[in-house]
């Protein structure tokens, strides 16, 4: 029962370094304005001894190491297993940042080795608005353990229990989800579970956008009403998932405060709106 427990332990060590590669973890991070400086957000993390990795990334790379085996991979099924693999060296990409920020890390290139430490600063200044979803991708160098599928179909080559991957591969390491709001601070922002979006400039005085940031794709009404509630304009238009950029123009308005209404999927925004 000892050994047992001793075990289990050691299997949530491992697993807890996997969870906790990345400091923050993947959450919210700091919101940014439109053409600031941002505030230089900092990821920390070390390289953990061991990680996963999927078994067609497995399959591929016996194919390549032992090339013998490729008539009967298509019978080992290992698509969906995981594998256990002892790290060598990983490197790190950023993806998913707003235009203008940029990720660095402390080397050049982004590669360390089993049990280093180092950081990423991401920094600049958004040239773009919206809600942005951010992961830290990894590939990683190591020694895959085969030993659970050496038998079977495999039995007659001879392999070893586990074998060096020939080309750096995803592997479980990867942090994702990371998620940063940028908005533009002369502008009126609104959001809620299906959309947000952005109004800028406001005021204005002539030409302005409605920046929509969609979870879902549909058509979107709008509609602008006078601060007396009167519909002064009605309109629709496509939104696909992602950000789209409507612009419109307030050259017939008389000055003075005016409401825009995007109603998608059931859901609604107000949002207010000064002409000068």
């Amino acid at each position: 029962m000892r050994k047992l427990l001793l075990t289990l332990w050691a299997f949530w060590l491992s697993c807890s370094v996997h969870a906790q590669m990345f400091t923050p973890s993947a959450s919210a991070l700091p919101d940014g304005q439109l053409n600031q400086a941002y505030s230089g957000q900092v990821i920390n993390f070390t390289v953990p001894q061991n990680a996963t990795v999927s078994g067609s990334v497995v399959e591929q790379a016996i194919g390549v190491v032992f090339p013998q085996t490729q008539p009967v991979l298509g019978l080992l099924n290992i698509d969906n297993q995981n594998f256990d693999l002892l790290v060598d060296r990983t490197s790190l990409i950023v993806q998913g940042l707003p235009n203008g920020l940029s990720a660095t890390c402390d080397a050049t290139p982004c590669t360390y080795i089993v049990n280093a430490s180092g950081y990423i600063t991401i920094d600049g200044a958004p040239t773009e608005t919206g809600q942005f979803s951010i992961d830290i991708l990894t590939l990683t160098e190591g020694d895959v353990d085969i030993s659970s599928i050496t038998g079977g179909v495999l039995s007659s080559f001879g392999l070893p229990t586990s074998f060096a991957l020939p080309t750096p591969v995803p592997s479980s390491l990867s942090e994702e989800g990371y998620t940063m709001t940028v908005t533009d601070p002369s502008g009126i922002r609104s959001i809620n579970d299906v959309f947000s979006i952005d109004v800028f400039p406001n005021p204005t005085n002539g030409n302005f956008t409605l920046s929509v940031d969609a979870k879902k794709s549909g058509m979107a009404l709008i509609e602008l009403f006078s601060i007396a509630g009167k519909l002064i304009l009605s309109t629709s238009t496509k939104v696909a998932v992602g950000q789209n950029r409507l612009p419109l123009s307030s050259d017939d308005l008389s000055k003075g405060i005016y409401f825009l209404k995007l109603t998608l999927g059931g859901n609604q925004t107000l949002v207010r709106i000064e002409k000068i």
